[in-house]
This record gives structure tokens, C-alpha cells and sequence, in this order.
């Protein structure tokens, strides 16, 4: 029975994979200096997301967003087709422009997510929890929203959600559909991984590569929720998770500006990675150095011994 579920899962997700959007769309990497960030390390997320698309060759051209300053003007030219990748997790940098007003401006960044195609990727955690910006003196470098954020831009997106565990359920079990998309690209990522902020909703997911199962619910990690023109990605992952969630971020963003991922042959693996050969350069450069010393070593001792 297991197996005939995973198979509609992986069949349903086909059908309901969105169409590639009429715009063209560029990702955006949210990681400014003057907010805080939670359930991740916003600096070493932004650096190592990066590289893993470069590592997988994907051609995927990413713009930073370092300052507040350039947030508040992303937000206010509202250009079409921004895939905005959240490197803070669970806090998302509020403009100065706004004060401390999240509401207006999580009803703001909906209006973008349904009007203007807008992608918001939340990469761990329970995202909209916290907002931030160190400018404004009553939010601050963080100040909590509490899950009442989530609701808010839920229901501005056009449903509801929640992000807390189930009862007596933690373990996210992967899809058919998500073992593609990771074979897809040549990632390594578990079959069963902890999630602790899946999320529930009252529509389903365009997609999903994890679930989360309890006697009477299920819930999702690494879904996407179709609004409007737009899109809300939700990772949930937890704050021990880095290389997951970067993983997953990348593979989110990898299937959502290329919907026939899933139906691509695996990609071989590489014999090495970046990782692997500079640890295994580095070992040999230590024995050459080991090596050349003990020879040193051995030299001068022969020579005092003749003397």
C-alpha cells in the first residue's frame, strides 16, 4: 500500500507541477546586515547556497540583497518574477520604510507573491515568526511575531496554515516525486529526515518532496503552495539541518524554473567533490611536508653521527 500511495504522490505532484511562468524570473538572495537571522546562519546559508549551484552547474544567476536599504527598494519597484530565497529562516527583514508595522508589510509582500509572481522560499523553521531590522529602534536587530505571522500571510496569500509539529510525528519521509528531482540534479539528501516546522494547510500543495505523517494528518516539508500568479515554497527544516537546508532550498528553486526536472535521468555523481579533493590535497600536501622533514631530520642525524 505504501508503494501504490508513493506512486500517485509522484503521479498527482506531475500533474499539478506548474508551468514555467510567462516572466522571466530571477532569485534573489535575502541576507542583509542589519536583521538577525534564526534556525540558520544567514552569512554561511548565502555562501554555501552559491556554491552548491555553481558545484551543480546550473546556471542559475543569483543577486544578494545585503542591506535593508535594497530590500525596501525591491519591495517598493515590485518587479515581476523574483524568486526570493530567505537566508534568515524563521525572521524575515522588514523595511524601514514599514516601521514596525508587519502586517502592512507581510499584506505587501503577498500582494507581490499574487500580483507580480513573486516566489517566497522559506529555508528553515517557522518562518514569518520574527521580523528584523536593527534601523528601526522599535523592531530591532529581531522582534517577535510569534505564528500569528505565518497566519497573516496565509491568509493574505488566500488560505490557511499552520507550522507546528504533529502530535507524536517528527520524521519526514521522502516522495517519489522529491527522490526524482534530488536524482535529477546528483544530490545526496536522506529518505527520512527530522522536520520539525512541516506545514498544514486547507488547500494542498502544487508539490512536495517530504511528508509528514500522523494517525489522523499529514504534513509537508519542501512544498509549495500555489497564490495567485506567485508562489510560497516552505521548507521547515530544523536549525541542525544546514547542508539539508541548503540542499533543499537549491532543489526547490532548481524544479520551479525547470518543471521537467523530475522527468530528467539521474545525474551521475562525481568521483569527487570540490570537498573531498581539497581534503584529499590537503592530506598529501601534509605527508610531502611530514615526509620531507622526517627526511631533514634523518639527514642531520647521520651527519652529527659522522662527525
Amino acid at each position: 500500500m505504501l508503494l501504490v500511495h508513493r506512486l500517485i504522490t509522484a503521479f498527482t505532484c506531475l500533474l499539478l507541477l506548474p508551468v514555467a511562468l510567462a516572466q522571466p524570473m530571477k532569485v534573489y538572495l535575502l541576507c542583509v546586515e542589519e536583521a538577525d537571522s534564526m534556525w540558520t546562519e544567514k552569512g554561511q546559508f548565502a555562501s554555501s547556497f552559491k556554491r552548491l549551484l555553481s558545484e551543480l552547474d546550473l546556471n542559475i544567476d543569483v543577486e544578494v540583497v545585503r542591506s535593508v536599504g535594497d530590500w525596501g527598494r525591491l519591495v517598493g519597484e515590485g518587479v515581476e518574477g523574483v524568486i526570493l530565497v530567505n537566508a534568515h529562516g524563521e525572521l524575515v527583514p522588514i523595511p524601514s520604510e514599514y516601521g514596525g508595522d508587519w502586517k502592512a508589510f507581510y499584506s505587501k509582500l503577498a500582494e507581490l507573491v499574487r500580483e507580480k509572481g513573486w516566489v517566497v522560499v522559506n529555508v528553515a523553521g517557522y518562518g514569518f515568526y520574527y521580523i528584523g531590522n536593527i534601523e528601526v529602534e522599535e523592531v530591532g536587530v529581531r522582534r517577535t511575531i510569534g505564528d500569528v505571522g505565518l497566519t497573516y500571510f496565509a491568509g493574505e496569500l488566500g488560505f490557511t496554515a499552520t507550522a507546528w509539529p504533529l502530535q507524536g510525528a517528527s520524521t519526514g519521509e521522502v516522495t517519489d516525486f522529491g527522490s526524482k528531482v534530488f536524482e535529477a540534479l546528483g544530490l545526496e539528501i536522506p529518505d527520512r529526515i527530522q522536520v520539525l516546522r512541516p506545514i498544514r494547510a486547507d488547500i494542498m500543495p502544487e508539490w512536495w518532496f517530504y511528508e509528514v505523517r500522523s494517525e489522523n494528518l499529514t504534513a509537508y516539508a519542501c512544498a509549495a503552495y500555489k497564490a495567485g500568479r506567485g508562489f510560497l515554497l516552505w521548507s521547515g527544516l530544523g536549525w541542525q539541518d544546514a547542508d539539508l537546508q541548503v540542499k533543499t532550498a537549491v532543489a526547490m528553486v532548481a524544479l520551479l524554473l525547470d518543471p521537467e526536472l523530475p522527468m530528467r535521468p539521474p545525474k551521475p555523481r562525481p568521483l569527487l567533490t570540490p570537498l573531498m579533493l581539497a581534503t584529499i590535497l590537503f592530506m598529501l600536501g601534509t605527508l610531502i611536508l611530514v615526509s620531507a622533514f622526517t627526511l631533514y631530520t634523518l639527514r642531520k642525524v647521520r651527519a652529527s653521527e659522522r662527525r
